[in-house]
């Protein structure tokens, strides 16, 4: 999804400029969501010690808009919110259905 919403920015937005006017925070927001881990916003270089393959780690914009910055620290900050609510013990989850007279 990351990479298809960085394209769509990409793509369409030079059109859609031409027809329509963005505020001074829209115009920042779409150019961070734009240039997340890419090359622009400059990186480092990862290097393997034992067969010299190499592979870029590029910097993230940190926008709370962007889906690739934000949504990653939601869902682990939702992910430990429960692993806390989680008691430390073996437990396994059963659904069953009660008889209708029980619903009352």
């Amino acid at each position: 999804m990351n990479a298809a919403m960085q394209a769509v920015f990409e793509r369409f937005m030079p059109a859609y400029l031409q027809h329509h006017r963005l505020s001074p925070d829209q115009g920042r927001v779409c150019a961070h969501i734009r240039d997340c881990r890419t090359e622009v916003l400059g990186g480092l270089q990862w290097l393997c010690d034992h067969c010299d393959y190499q592979r870029p780690h590029y910097h993230s914009c940190r926008d709370r808009h962007c889906p690739q910055c934000h949504q990653q620290r939601a869902t682990r900050a939702w992910a430990d919110k429960q692993q806390r609510a989680v008691l430390p013990v073996n437990y396994y989850h059963l659904v069953f259905t009660l008889p209708h007279d029980l619903n009352s």
